[in-house]
């Protein structure tokens, strides 16, 4: 019988293991007694390190390689071990176990046994840690280093040398078939039949995109290879070669090194290795191609002037992601044919539906306006600060509200109705809700923008909405000669105006369009406008807020009046001195003054206050 070679070292009595086992075991102490022959049965019983010292060993001469669980062998215990198994049932089945070649990881020749490490990557074992504590404390910990955290530039050589230069916080290198000791979130990332080693590249371009990657592992836990986040870049290959201009130090199984450049490849059936919980690996890919996920990290220009310095709050935008967005722009902001023809079809439009207070017509033309592209462009001005883009897009934005106006007021003389609707009059008395609308309507038009993927005319929309209904009856108020109705919807109309700027503005700046020492000046002014804005809309909230107290306050339903009764129903509240209060009574018994006025005083009784009743009877039978 062939004998087997325990290799172990002092902490080991192999008495314990050789005890009552038929098979000829010969025990080695390492370091002290010679290596075993070639094409021996080996098992070990050592540290990751002195692991790591046979290991190439092992390769040259063939050994068929058992691993047993050590105390200080965490990377390779958690490798190459059966999980939660006992160390004497693990050296029983190590004996009995067929052997299979099987490919191994290496860096600069050193043997990897669960993954290297370079730069800051904790964020992946966020929820590796056993308890709740510890893992908050990782999490405070990171959020103090966010001032400090800096990407650094490296270059990136494939085995098929396709080169890429990349700014990044840190990577992460691992074989497929690992059960890395730090990772758990790359669950899904790792193919146990892909035979390639894994990069996963962490690279967040502002301290928001970092906090929102923490969140996510934090809460989700994992990574989907097939919707990678914005800040994680993927790539596999048989072989890598990383180099930094100021060498790389870098973590190899948790041992801190450092190089002028690291060497990781997959070496092809390079350890013959007895494990019971081992499987033949199918390869599901092709392993002469190399997959790259890395789009979406700074590359190019970004690196420059990313690298080596501290990540910045919000994400700066690099030359060549803005230069057609801002070539776009450029080109809205100056009036063309088509804009006139839309604008003065789309208030014509909208002036029609306000006389037929009709809210379908109105929505129409909100779709029709194509003031989108004239305020986009003046957000962007603001927030760069460019006088040119500002200037064009006054000009046309005010060409626009001057051509509105004229055919809003045209028809409105040509038209033979004189009657306030509601549609109109839902219009003359703005609140900060309208202000609110205004907010999201800018939020939303410069984001679509800003994302080829998402549909423009979703913001045109949004914007048309706070905009064309309000313009159109400043033109109807202007018609009539009531400078109150015109002023009331002037300002819903400016509200909603410097509110979309400033949203958008600001949401620019935050996607990194725009710098902050920019947008300072245009940001400023348009907060100044829209806080002095905001000081009428207050006000009529307040009394929108007033009125709604009035009406909870306001007896409804089924009321007593002078022993008959009747239905009470609320049809208006009108503040004022005093304030009027128009109701409905519908009742199977005549009322009369008496009722009347016995109800105002039920009411006036209830409220604290003088009221004047507009009551108006209805008999049911």
């Amino acid at each position: 019988m062939n004998p087997v070679y325990l290799i172990h070292d002092e902490t080991l009595d192999p008495e314990t293991l050789i005890s009552g086992v038929e098979a000829n075991v010969q025990p080695l102490l390492f370091g002290q007694t010679e290596l075993p022959p070639q094409g021996a049965r080996v098992i070990l019983y050592l540290n990751d390190e002195s692991i790591k010292l046979l290991w190439n060993n092992a390769s040259e001469n063939q050994w068929q390689l058992g691993i047993l669980p050590h105390p200080q062998s965490k990377h390779a215990s958690r490798a190459f071990c059966p999980a939660n198994v006992k160390l004497t049932d693990c050296f029983t089945k190590l004996l009995e176990a067929e052997c299979q070649s099987l490919d191994t990881l290496s860096c600069n020749g050193t043997p990897v046994f669960s993954n290297i490490i370079v730069g800051e990557l904790l964020v992946f074992n966020l929820k590796d840690t056993s308890h709740a504590l510890s893992r908050w404390h990782a999490l405070i910990n990171m959020v103090r280093k966010f001032r400090q955290l800096q990407l650094h530039s490296y270059e990136l050589v494939t085995a098929t040398d396709q080169r890429i230069s990349l700014a990044l916080l840190g990577m992460m290198v691992l074989e497929q078939g690992r059960r890395p000791w730090m990772g758990r979130g790359l669950a899904e990332i790792l193919d146990p039949g892909d035979r390639r080693l894994s990069l996963v590249a962490v690279a967040p371009r502002s301290v928001m995109a970092f906090i929102a990657l923490i969140l996510r592992f934090l809460f989700q836990g994992r990574i989907n290879p097939r919707n990678l986040p914005d800040s994680i870049g993927l790539i596999k290959t048989r072989r890598l070669t990383l180099s930094a201009a100021e060498g790389i130090n870098y973590q190899l199984d948790g041992l801190a090194m450092g190089a002028k450049e690291l060497v990781c490849e997959v070496q092809e059936k390079h350890i013959q290795l007895i494990s019971p919980q081992l499987k033949e690996k199918t390869s599901t890919s092709d392993i002469r191609k190399d997959q790259l996920k890395m789009a979406q990290l700074p590359c190019g220009s970004a690196v420059a002037e990313l690298a080596d310095k501290p990540i910045p709050l919000f994400h700066h935008a690099s030359e060549d992601e803005f230069r057609e967005l801002f070539r776009s722009l450029r080109e809205n902001a100056i009036a063309s044919p088509a804009f006139n023809v839309l604008m003065v079809l789309s208030v014509l439009l909208a002036v029609t539906g306000l006389f037929a207070d009709s809210a379908p017509v109105i929505i129409g033309a909100m779709i029709l306006a194509p003031l989108m592209a004239p305020i986009i462009s003046l957000a962007m001005g603001l927030a760069r600060a460019d006088s040119g883009l500002l200037q064009n897009a006054i000009k046309t934005l005010s060409g626009g509200i001057v051509l509105a106006l004229f055919c809003a007021v045209l028809v409105t003389w040509l038209m033979p109705l004189s009657t306030l609707t509601s549609e109109m009059r839902a219009r003359l008395t703005p609140t900060l809700l309208d202000l609110g609308v205004a907010v999201i309507s800018g939020i939303a038009g410069a984001y679509a923008n800003a994302k080829e993927e998402v549909a423009k005319s979703l913001a045109g929309v949004a914007i048309a909405v706070a905009l064309v209904p309000p313009l159109s009856v400043v033109g109807i108020g202007l018609g009539w000669g009531d400078l109150a109705m015109a002023g009331g919807a002037m300002l819903l109309f400016t509200t909603n105006l410097v509110g979309i700027a400033l949203a958008a503005a600001l949401t620019f700046l935050v996607l990194g369009f725009a710098p902050f020492h920019l947008a300072r000046k245009g940001v400023s002014i348009t907060l100044l406008s829209l806080a002095i804005i905001s000081i009428p809309l207050f006000l009529s909230f307040q009394k929108l807020v007033e009125k709604n107290r009035l009406i909870r306050a306001l007896p409804q339903g089924q009321v007593s009046i002078l022993d008959h009764q009747a239905e009470l129903s609320i049809q208006e509240v009108i503040r004022g001195e005093p304030t009027l209060i128009s109701v409905k009574l519908v009742s199977s018994e005549q009322l009369g003054t008496a009722h009347v006025e016995a109800l105002k005083q039920s009411i006036t009784q209830r409220l604290g206050q003088d009221i004047e009743l507009e009551a108006e009877i209805r008999l049911k039978r």
